[in-house]
C-alpha cells in the first residue's frame, strides 16, 4: 500500500502536462480494491482464493466465446469487449492457471477442458509477452511441484503440451497475418514492438531525478505525449520514472516480503499455490504491456496468497513436509480431497 501512497504523493512534483486527475482516480481505485481484498479475504483466505480463481477461469471462457463470436481485428488479433489484445490474452492466460489449480484443488480432472479452448485464444490474440510470461510461470510452478507429482499426471500433462503446440501451429498456419507476429523476422521489423525504445525514454526520465522520479504521470508528460504511447509497459520501469529509487525500494521491499512469506510456509494449498502463481504471472506480463492499473491483479493475488489466517488449518493442504502427518488417523487422503498427492 506505501507504493500507492507514494504515487499519489508524488502529484506534488509531478511535471506540467501530467494528467493529474486521471492518475489519481486510477490509484485511488487501486488502494479501494486492495482495503477491500484484504477485509473480505481475511475471515477465509482458502474460499476467497477459490472464489478469485472461479472468477478467473469464468471471465477467460467468456472472454475466448466473445472473442470468436467478434472475430479477428484489423492485424488478425483477437480481443473481445473492446479491450486490446494484450489484455485479452492475459484474462485468458489467467483463467489456464485457474483451471489448473481448481483441477487439483476439487480432484476434478473435467475442469481442465476449457483449458485448449483459452490457450488457443492467447496465441490468436498475438500477444507475445503474455506467452512468455505463462510460460515462465508455468516453469516455476512446475519446480515446486516436480517432487511431489504423480508420473501419470506428467505424462498427461506433456502429451496435452505437446498436442497444444501441435493444434496451434496448425491454427497460426492458416493465420498468416497472426503467424507472422511469432516470427523472428517480425520481431526485427517492429524493434520488438518498440519495447527498447520505450525502456530507454523511461531510463532518462528516471536519470533526471534519481531519488523521487519525474513525479505523476512523469513519463506521459516528459516522453509519451509527444510519442504517442503513455506509458512504458514496464512495471518496474514506470515506477522508477515516477517515483525514482524511493519508489523501487518500495517495491523490492513488498516483493522481499512476499518471498519470505511464501518461503517459510510449512504447507500450501491448490488455490494458495494457483493465486501465487497468478500474481507470479501477472508480475511477468506487466514487464511486457500495461500501467500500474494493469497490474492490479498482482497485488489482489498476493494479498490472497500472504493472508495467514486459515492457511494451515489442515485442510485441502497441496503438500506437505511431514508425509507422515498425512498418514495419520483423519488426515488420510480421503480426508484431503482437495490435495494433489
Amino acid at each position: 500500500m506505501a507504493i500507492q501512497l507514494l504515487q499519489m504523493l508524488s502529484f506534488f512534483w509531478a511535471p506540467p502536462g501530467a494528467r493529474i486527475i486521471i492518475s489519481l482516480t486510477n490509484i485511488f481505485a487501486l488502494i479501494t480494491l486492495l482495503l477491500v481484498t484484504a477485509a473480505l479475504v481475511g475471515p477465509s483466505p482458502e474460499k476467497a482464493a477459490r472464489v478469485i480463481l472461479f472468477a478467473m477461469l469464468l471471465a477467460g471462457i467468456v472472454y475466448i466465446l466473445g472473442a470468436l463470436a467478434a472475430g479477428p481485428g484489423p492485424q488478425g488479433r483477437y480481443s473481445a469487449f473492446g479491450g486490446g489484445p494484450n489484455v485479452f490474452a492475459r484474462i485468458l492466460c489467467l483463467g489456464v492457471i485457474a483451471s489448473i489449480s481448481l483441477s487439483f484443488s476439487y480432484r476434478r480432472r473435467s475442469l481442465l477442458l476449457p483449458i485448449p479452448l483459452l490457450l488457443g485464444g492467447t496465441f490468436l490474440s498475438g500477444s507475445r509477452g503474455a506467452i512468455v510470461s505463462l510460460v515462465g510461470a508455468a516453469t516455476v510452478a512446475f519446480v515446486i511441484v516436480f517432487r511431489r507429482i504423480r508420473l501419470s499426471l506428467l505424462l498427461l500433462i506433456s502429451a496435452l503440451g505437446t498436442g497444444l503446440a501441435a493444434v496451434a501451429w496448425n491454427v497460426l498456419n492458416g493465420h498468416t497475418s497472426l503467424s507472422a507476429r511469432y516470427s523472428s523476422d517480425s520481431l526485427a521489423d517492429t524493434d520488438y514492438s518498440h519495447r527498447p525504445e520505450l525502456l530507454a525514454y523511461a531510463r532518462d526520465v528516471f536519470y533526471e531525478n534519481p531519488v523521487f522520479g519525474a513525479g505523476l504521470d512523469g513519463f506521459f508528460a516528459k516522453v509519451g505525449n509527444s510519442i504517442g504511447i503513455a506509458y512504458p509497459h514496464n512495471l518496474f520501469m514506470s515506477v522508477a520514472a515516477e517515483t525514482g529509487l524511493a519508489g523501487l525500494a518500495l517495491v523490492a521491499v513488498a516483493l522481499i516480503a512476499v518471498v519470505r512469506d511464501l518461503a517459510s510456509q510449512r504447507r500450501f494449498t491448490s488455490a494458495r499455490l494457483g493465486i501465487a502463481m497468478c500474481a507470479l504471472y501477472v508480475g511477468i506480463a506487466s514487464m511486457f504491456s500495461g500501467d500500474y492499473y494493469d497490474a492490479r491483479f498482482m497485488w489482489i493475488c498476493l494479498i490472497v496468497a500472504t493472508s495467514s489466517a486459515a492457511w494451515t488449518d489442515g485442510k485441502t493442504r497441496l503438500f506437505t513436509r511431514d508425509p507422515v502427518d498425512q498418514l495419520a488417523p483423519g488426515k488420510g487422503s480421503a480426508a484431503h480431497k482437495g490435495d494433489l498427492a
